[in-house]
């Protein structure tokens, strides 16, 4: 499910038996497979109180890419 903020858009999406919240990137338009997974949680309801509280250090940008895999 897409959930919007004053923050931004987050996309909270189930795998398995816990929620992903991702951050949906504010250049585009919100659709699965862009962002960044932030955290996960074991209920819908944590995820949207994460999303409220989140606070972004520093901005997206385009050239962003994830961590590699250790």
């Amino acid at each position: 499910m897409f959930y919007n903020t004053e923050k931004g858009q987050f996309h909270i999406r189930k795998l398995g038996n816990h929620y992903s919240v991702i951050k949906l990137p504010d250049f585009t338009e919100a659709h699965v497979g862009t962002g960044h997974i932030l955290s996960s949680f074991s209920s819908a309801e944590e995820a949207q109180s994460y999303c409220d509280a989140w606070e972004q250090e520093d901005p997206f940008t385009r050239d962003q890419t994830a961590p590699p895999l250790s």
